[in-house]
């Protein structure tokens, strides 16, 4: 979620049906920050924080994923087998929005994890349908929400250390953005840890320090 907008990620390799998609988005006036892939690899590279991914700033992770079946190299369900073992991200809704309406490739796509099953239009004015639909399952609340853990450690001099952890849960391991005068913090967090874990040492870490610690939660 970018500026309480939810972010939707759309891996499309037609670049007409995008355009239509998010034309459509916008005359139903539903608000998204609206993401492209071109392929389920880099779909995967997306959500991995890989292949140019990695600043979370400019590429948030998705709280909708949007899928076509049918596209180069790996294809919806490769991406969905590889989300939904996933340990962070296995809960995050992802809809099959594809041309086929072959009752053998929708189960399927259920059977790999998918969250609902849309046939894509043939033409613009059933668009809004499908636009309805990602109305309604994002209102559900379906899957759980990405939020942002923010921690900050304000020391004596008035310098500050700050920590970001961005996951589903609190318990999720993640990787951990740090900024500031991290080198005062002595060890330093290398490794992957979670949220709840991130708030328990750093609070404690400012107590040792004589700092001040305040955390928030964005979504």
């Amino acid at each position: 979620m970018k500026n309480g907008v939810p972010t939707l990620l759309v891996a499309e390799d037609d670049e007409n049906d995008f355009l239509v998609l998010g034309r459509a988005l916008r005359k139903a006036n539903f608000e998204t920050d609206l993401r492209r892939v071109r392929d389920g690899a880099e779909v995967i590279g997306y959500l991995a924080g890989e292949n140019g991914f990695a600043d979370r700033d400019s590429h948030p992770l998705p709280e909708l994923l949007l899928l076509d079946l049918k596209m180069p190299g790996k294809g919806g369900l490769d991406v969905l087998i590889w989300l939904r073992k996933h340990e962070m991200l296995k809960s995050l809704p992802a809809v099959v929005l594809s041309a086929s309406d072959n009752p053998n490739d929708m189960q399927q796509a259920r059977a790999m994890g998918a969250t609902a099953y849309l046939v894509k239009p043939s033409a613009y004015d059933g668009y809004p349908k499908v636009v309805q639909a990602l109305r309604d399952l994002w209102r559900a609340g379906t899957g759980a929400q990405m939020k942002t853990t923010i921690c900050t450690l304000r020391l004596r001099d008035g310098k500050e250390i700050i920590a970001k952890a961005r996951a589903l849960t609190d318990d999720a391991e993640v990787e951990v953005q740090w900024s500031g005068v991290v080198e005062r913090l002595q060890p330093v967090l290398t490794e992957k840890y979670s949220p709840g874990f991130l708030r328990w040492y750093l609070q404690a870490r400012a107590f040792a320090l004589g700092a001040q610690f305040e955390f928030r939660i964005e979504e």
